[in-house]
């Protein structure tokens, strides 16, 4: 019986690895990122850690003052294969957008925005991993 459950803890090991989440290491991505964009005169305006299910669109409600430079930004787990951002106005519509399928840097996600006018605004972020994963990650919007 002690064999079997030893037998049991070893198999399920290498499992249990490939379901983690290595949120240790995005969490420190993330602010290395932040002090870099407060280096660069940014305030965090807000932002959030995530689980990111693969596949579903996580929204957020923004309001952005007119005149001032936002950027948005999400980080996830590297092991990702797709991410996206999408920022919509008030009608729905996309006024700024960005997807990455390629490349080692597709688990950072960067758009800029400038409004002209303060206006309510949807933050649209999207992960896939054809695995299925959920992962950890963090959405931030800064302000300049």
């Amino acid at each position: 019986m002690r064999n079997t459950i030893l037998a049991l803890i070893f198999m399920l090991l290498p499992l249990s690895s490939l379901l983690a989440q290595d949120c240790t290491q995005v969490s420190q991505e993330q602010n290395t990122l932040v002090s870099l964009f407060k280096e660069k005169g940014f305030v965090v305006k807000t932002g959030k850690e995530m689980r990111f299910i693969s596949g579903n669109e996580v929204k957020e409600k923004l309001t952005l003052t007119g005149g001032k430079q936002y950027v948005l930004m999400m980080v996830t787990e590297k092991m990702i294969d797709q991410s996206g951002i999408s920022l919509l106005n008030n009608f729905g519509l996309i006024v700024s957008s960005t997807f990455k399928e390629t490349g080692n840097d597709r688990h950072l996600i960067l758009i800029e925005y400038k409004p002209t006018t303060t206006a309510d605004f949807t933050a649209a972020f999207k992960m896939i991993d054809f695995e299925g994963r959920t992962v950890c990650g963090f959405w931030t919007l800064f302000e300049k």
